[in-house]
């Protein structure tokens, strides 16, 4: 499905898969000691080995998220969620007790109940922006290495600082893009990488600009230009994403807003 949509899958889809692995490891491990507990060996019946393997991916997952996103709660949440999933060898071994694993684990729901606005705002901004680079992409074919740091001009359009402001509060509303307001004008940022969440500077993530005078310019940073499994054209694919925000402006011109909810749900 990802090869389709000819981006890289998300980060996400890492856990149910390393976890569904894991619980499998679990109960091979958990079968091994137990014939070697039959034959006289003085262990511990639990998968140990397995649950600090997990409790590390937790661990590092939530670093490289971190990094990726600039959002410190994936470090924390990494954290106590591998610290948690290392107590539950409570169960089987002395070293932690049932109370601290029970600290933990209300630690880590209290964590995602406190931090879920930015938790869920990243996750609707990060599933919508790639929506949008998928749109981005359908219609161009030709492929070649030519990204470059520089804006893209993709012409003009005709629109009031109401229909803009309009406009873009409609698209934050559903978490297709973040607005930052420059004196250049409006840029609508989107990214795969950098969270909008933390309304980072426009150069360090994807834009659309709107300017003042009606001029359209548009920039893909480098790491969400990576993350496409073909090497498309940097200026088909900066001109297409600038044709397609036209076109939701139009829409959102003309009353259809629907329109562009539906065209980014048929990606």
């Amino acid at each position: 499905m990802f090869r389709k949509t000819k981006l890289r899958g998300p980060i996400g889809r890492i856990y149910p898969i390393f976890i569904n692995s894991a619980l499998l490891l679990a109960v091979v491990e958990f079968l091994i000691r137990r014939e070697l507990i039959l034959d006289g060996m003085d262990i511990s019946k639990g998968p140990l080995f397995v649950t600090i393997i997990v409790s590390l991916f937790f661990a590092v997952m939530g670093a490289y998220q971190w990094w990726r996103y600039h959002l410190w709660v994936y470090f924390v949440l990494g954290l106590i969620a591998g610290a948690s999933t290392l107590q539950s060898m409570c169960q089987y071994s002395d070293f932690f007790t049932i109370q601290s694993y029970i600290i933990n684990i209300m630690l880590v729901f209290i964590f995602i109940v406190v931090t879920w606005p930015v938790l869920a705002g990243q996750e609707r901004f990060e599933a919508k922006a790639r929506r949008l680079f998928k749109l981005a992409a359908d219609s161009i074919e030709e492929t070649d290495a030519g990204f470059t740091t520089r804006p893209y001009s993709a012409g003009k359009a005709h629109y009031t600082n109401e229909e803009l402001a309009g406009f873009a509060r409609f698209l934050k509303s559903k978490h297709i893009i973040n607005p930052i307001y420059r004196k250049e004008g409006v840029f609508m940022t989107v990214s795969l990488g950098r969270s909008l969440v933390q309304d980072p500077e426009p150069g360090k993530v994807s834009y659309v600009l709107f300017g003042k005078e009606g001029e359209i310019s548009v920039n893909i940073s480098a790491f969400d230009y990576r993350q496409y499994t073909k090497r498309f054209t940097f200026d088909q694919l900066c001109g297409s994403l600038g044709n397609t925000m036209l076109r939701f402006l139009e829409y959102y011109q003309q009353g259809h807003e629907e329109r562009i909810i539906n065209e980014l749900k048929s990606v």
